[in-house]
């Protein structure tokens, strides 16, 4: 009897697992079509965009979770990297306000 529960035990929890182990990826559509100039200007710039590349609410998801529009990437695009494996980013916004002090 114990064997028989054991079998069904071990069934039950292998079909779960295969059910609740499968994720449904999310794809991109192909009319998000992507100009060679943005990428090429990110590639520049030093971001890998082997995988987390796509179009997105007017904008270009980066490396997953780097949202850049059209004009900030234009503005990334005179930077070189330097060839060493190093990804460099610099901006020109700056968080201004009161000097403020934080305590841990």
């Amino acid at each position: 009897m114990k064997k028989k529960n054991l079998k069904i035990s071990l069934l039950a929890f292998a079909v779960l697992a295969i059910l609740f182990s499968c994720q449904q990826e999310n794809n991109v559509a192909s009319d998000n079509y992507i100009p060679s100039s943005i990428t090429s200007q990110l590639q520049r710039a030093g971001f890998d965009l082997s995988e987390g590349f796509y179009k997105k609410d007017g904008g270009y998801i980066v490396e997953y979770d780097v949202f850049l529009t059209e004009d900030q990437i234009s503005e990334l695009g005179g930077e070189e990297t330097l060839g060493l494996g190093e990804e460099h980013y610099r901006t020109t916004n700056l968080v201004t306000g009161n000097p403020r002090t934080i305590n841990v």
